[in-house]
């Protein structure tokens, strides 16, 4: 039964002749490396890395905004085009004379104010003609007002305002209890009728003897215990026939236990408890992965199979170097395709995609801020900085805690209103106490009345309303706490005190650490298991340290392999990598710096070390001087004024500081 016939294969081996698995994953292989995993063994492969975009292995790829190179100066693509009068790159527009980003020949008049009732959306170039709806909605109407918003103007309006339920313009509609009146002292609603026996306005019942709410004429003898086996429903007087159920179920039985709830009364039961899928009395069944035994280790099913790269168990992936759940054999880009759907590439990381937005725009479309700071706006005034445009200016009532608020104004005009105390939007009630709608000058009861009718009264105050739970009872309806404390429950035994019937008990592992915690298990049956190292239910990997899911036990790398392939090694810390800058050199390539430290410069000689190249110096000498690069100077030579060294066409102290420079020199020397 074992993958060896009477054993496992022996830990660090991959079959039973002893052999291990190879940089390949190839049981008994000879590759001894394959730094890169890519399937191919280093010794035999063309690129130990990556070939990048360009076909180089572990180049950089293309890096630059066109490939392999960056956009010519002048263009604005790698196209060869170049932006338009609108900024549009290769557009065809070539004249925006009012710089609105709509090209001249293609200019619409029309009304360009959003906010107009005429609006044009088409329109580009605005041509005076814009209008506003009036205070009832028509554009360009002349009604300057309408306060209560009846689509009537207010100077030909029968009533600026709401006409109540009772034709009343503004008035308070019906807030009486019967409309306009309250309900007549004695009657109990607006026709006149009384309240019956049970309490039911305009009712039949004449007497409720017993006071429990069913009229003596239509009271129902029976059992009204409804824990009981036999309850009754429609009863409504108890008459002492209610029975109980017995251990097994039997209404009226009298079996006293059936401990494991198999509905065999215990003094007739073989099995008091249940029989496990291996025919065991309370055993505990097939418990491990593989029924009686657990996954080998190592191993991902109960057949011997494995992970792959991709986490299929018995899977043939080597590798997944990106992690996108694509073999690294089939995977088109090993990396991540940027916006631009370039492996690995930077994206779009300008603000306008592949460029910055333009100088004094304020968005890719050449657009600039209006009056409202909106970008691409048509606002040319907020002359009270509201943020709202003057011609789109609304009056009206701005506060927006009076009942009149205007959530469309923008000017307040001084028309606002506030409710009184019953809600009245204008009203004059000072107060309304008990909030009940009704005025307290009016109100026939300032307060609440409880369930007896009385004004502010304490109403049903006792647990079962007027009355207490009598001694003994746990409810109103006479019933006792069972075995596990529930109100009228029908445990009769909890031996163990957890709370849990002893007919209803389940057993499994209980400790919520363990891999096969049963979370519906009351009693434990001892057979908890635990992950391993390597979060393998009832594994024996004592350690994993560096976490990558091979035990210590078989880890070849107790840690990381750096860039070069060194376990737990520094990686590429010089300054070319692997190796450092040779001697004298400025760079990685070997160059050298010239004579004015600029590495690989064409600087030949800087004499006065002055940081400038001579032969870029001697350029900078005006007519009737030289270059003299022993002292940095340009100085001069013949002309009617020999004592003006420097040539500035006079004799001064810098002339007198070139001759002192060179007193003592030959001639050749100068």
């Amino acid at each position: 039964m074992y993958a060896c016939g009477c054993a496992g294969i022996p830990a660090g081996d991959c079959d039973c002749g002893g052999n291990q698995l190879d940089a390949l994953g190839d049981c008994g292989g000879s590759c001894a490396s394959d730094a890169d995993g890519d399937g191919t063994c280093d010794d035999i492969d063309d690129c130990v890395g990556a070939l990048d975009a360009c076909g180089i292995c572990n180049g950089p790829g293309e890096i630059y905004s066109c490939g392999c190179a960056g956009i010519p100066i002048g263009d604005c693509d790698c196209d060869g085009n170049q932006l338009d009068a609108l900024g549009i790159c290769g557009g065809t527009c070539t004249a925006d004379s009012d710089g609105d980003g709509v090209c001249d020949d293609a200019e619409v008049p029309g009304c360009t104010d959003p906010f107009a009732c005429n609006y044009d959306a088409t329109a580009t170039d605005d041509d005076g003609t814009c209008a506003s709806d009036d205070a009832i909605g028509d554009c360009g109407g002349a009604c300057t007002s309408d306060a209560d918003g009846d689509g009537i103007c207010d100077d030909i309006d029968d009533c600026v305002g709401t006409l109540d339920s009772c034709g009343v313009c503004n008035g308070p509609g019906e807030i009486y209890a019967c409309g306009c009146a309250g309900i007549p002292a004695g009657d109990c609603d607006c026709d006149g009728n009384q309240l019956d026996a049970l309490g039911i306005c305009g009712g039949t019942c004449t007497a409720d003897s017993d006071g429990d709410g069913v009229c003596d004429e239509s009271e129902v003898p029976g059992c009204t215990n409804p824990f009981a086996c036999n309850y009754d429903a429609s009863a409504t007087d108890d008459d002492g026939t209610c029975e109980t159920t017995d251990a097994v179920g039997d209404c009226g039985g009298d079996c006293s236990s059936d401990a494991d709830g198999d509905g065999i009364c215990d003094d007739a039961d073989n099995c008091i408890g249940l029989f496990d899928a291996c025919g065991i009395c309370a055993g505990p069944g097939p418990v491990f992965d593989c029924g009686c035994e657990g996954i080998l280790v190592g191993d991902c099913d109960c057949d011997g199979n494995q992970l792959d790269a991709l986490g299929v168990c018995g899977g043939s992936c080597t590798s997944d170097a990106d992690g996108d759940g694509i073999c690294d054999d089939v995977d088109d880009c090993v990396g991540t395709l940027d916006a631009c759907g370039v492996c690995n590439g930077p994206g779009e990381i300008y603000a306008c995609g592949c460029a910055g937005i333009p100088a004094g725009d304020c968005d890719c479309d050449g657009s600039q801020l209006d009056a409202l700071g909106v970008c691409g706006g048509t606002c040319a005034s907020d002359s009270d900085g509201d943020g709202v445009c003057d011609d789109a200016e609304v009056p009206g009532c701005t506060d927006p805690c009076a009942c009149d608020f205007n959530a469309e104004a923008t000017d307040d005009d001084g028309t606002c209103s506030f409710l009184d105390a019953v809600e009245l939007c204008g009203g004059t009630c000072a107060a309304d106490a008990d909030g009940d709608g009704i005025c307290d000058d009016e109100d026939d009861c300032v307060g609440t009345l409880d369930a007896c009718g009385v004004c502010n009264g304490p109403g049903g105050i006792y647990d079962c309303g007027c009355t207490d739970i009598p001694e003994t009872d746990c409810d109103c309806d006479g019933s006792q706490l069972d075995a596990i404390g529930v109100c009228g429950g029908s445990c009769s035994a909890d031996e163990d005190g957890d709370g849990v019937c002893d007919n209803a008990e389940t057993f499994g592992c209980t400790d919520p650490q363990a891999c096969n915690f049963a979370a519906d298990a009351t009693e434990d049956n001892g057979v908890c298991f635990y992950d391993d190292a390597l979060g393998i239910c009832g594994g024996n990997c004592p350690g994993d340290a560096d976490g990558d899911g091979i035990c210590d036990t078989e880890d070849t790398c107790d840690g990381t392999l750096d860039a070069c392939g060194v376990c737990n090694g520094p990686g590429a810390i010089y300054s070319c990598g692997c190796e450092d800058i040779l001697p004298g050199a400025c760079d990685c390539d070997g160059n050298m710096p010239d004579a004015i430290g600029v590495c690989d410069g064409e600087c030949e000689a800087d004499e006065n070390e002055n940081g400038i190249c001579d032969d870029l110096e001697s350029g900078l000498c005006g007519d009737g001087t030289t270059w003299v690069p022993s002292i940095g100077l340009c100085v001069g030579v013949g002309g009617d004024c020999p004592t003006d060294l420097d040539g500035s066409g006079e004799t001064g102290a810098s002339d007198l500081l070139i001759f002192l420079a060179n007193f003592s020199l030959s001639c050749e020397e100068q």
